[in-house]
């Protein structure tokens, strides 16, 4: 994974000199969410969230792209903060990056040539260099400058970046354990998680983030739960549908039709700018289902509104 937007260096704002901090947004989903905090961003003094704070969604890579399982997505976290910590990293995320960078511009690599590039540079670093994707990179800047050799010898790509390490070493997360927060933001539906006699994943998420000092917010059934709460006939909702969310078509389940009967809803277009001007209303009736992340594995709710209540500024008028 990799931070959506580059912070090369942490701005200072106000008066008291404070450090930005960064939330750092890491979604189940690659669309709705998106789209949801991109509004409460671009309407962030409306809003009165606080000023230091800067939202820093991580997207995924070219190998990430379909991932939906929250411990899959967890344990890429922490494999890429541990990275950003100690600059080792698997031939994997080499991998990933170099086919992040390669498909940074259509004049380099098409999005659809890119399987194809992802199993030529994986051929090279097993029957080249010996190496499997689990392995770590012991020399980035020999490693990274024989692949960009060998792929502009076995393709027709000429004239590719000098400084690959250093595109690869910015693709980094700039995580600071010290001031930033990293917030998974996941479903508890049918699908989501693992769970059976012999594997918790759920559980394993929970005791996980708690260990690495991550904040988990979970929405169950799904989040389009969380966006209903933003409306006031929130409470006509019909808990036992809610719980199961079952197919009311073809191609949606309950909640998104519930949506759809209140604002012109697709998972991947609909008009977030006007609805987070209701988050507060969705913070206060979040209070009247389920908040606490334990009972949520089974329970219709979110936690979704302590976040917000972490990063608004009570008094609005002070930060307008």
């Amino acid at each position: 994974m990799r931070e959506k937007k580059s912070f090369n260096e942490r701005t200072r704002v106000r008066e008291s000199d404070q450090v930005r901090v960064k939330y750092f947004l890491v979604f189940e989903g690659t669309e709705t969410e998106e789209i949801y905090f991109d509004a409460i961003n671009t309407n962030r003094n409306d809003l009165g969230i606080d000023p230091i704070i800067d939202f820093v969604p991580l997207v995924r890579d070219y190998g990430e792209e379909g991932w939906s399982n929250p411990k899959k997505i967890l344990d890429r976290v922490i494999d890429n903060v541990t990275e950003s910590q100690t600059g080792i990293m698997t031939y994997e995320i080499l991998l990933n990056r170099i086919i992040d960078y390669l498909s940074s511009t259509n004049t380099i690599l098409g999005k659809k040539k890119c399987g194809i590039y992802w199993k030529l540079i994986e051929s090279f670093f097993k029957n080249i260099l010996n190496k499997s994707l689990e392995d770590e990179v012991e020399n980035l800047d020999e490693v990274a400058r024989q692949t960009i050799k060998w792929i502009e010898e076995k393709t027709s790509l000429d004239n590719l970046a000098k400084n690959i390490t250093e595109i690869i070493r910015l693709l980094a997360i700039t995580y600071d354990s010290e001031i930033d927060k990293i917030c998974l933001i996941v479903d508890r539906d049918k699908k989501s998680f693992v769970v059976n006699e012999h594997k918790n994943q759920y559980k394993y998420v929970l005791d996980s983030c708690k260990k690495q000092n991550f904040k988990l917010f979970v929405t169950n059934p799904c989040f389009e739960f969380w966006l209903l709460l933003h409306f006031d006939d929130y409470a006509n909702l019909d808990i036992s549908k809610l719980s199961e969310n079952p197919k009311v078509t073809s191609k949606k389940r309950y909640t998104e039709d519930e949506l759809s009967k209140r604002i012109m809803f697709k998972k991947n277009r609909y008009d977030a700018d006007n609805l987070v001007m209701n988050l507060s209303n969705a913070i206060i009736h979040e209070k009247d289902y389920c908040e606490d992340l334990i009972a949520l594995e089974n329970e219709v709710g979110t936690n979704l509104g302590k976040l917000f209540d972490e990063i608004i500024i009570k008094d609005i008028e002070n930060v307008r």
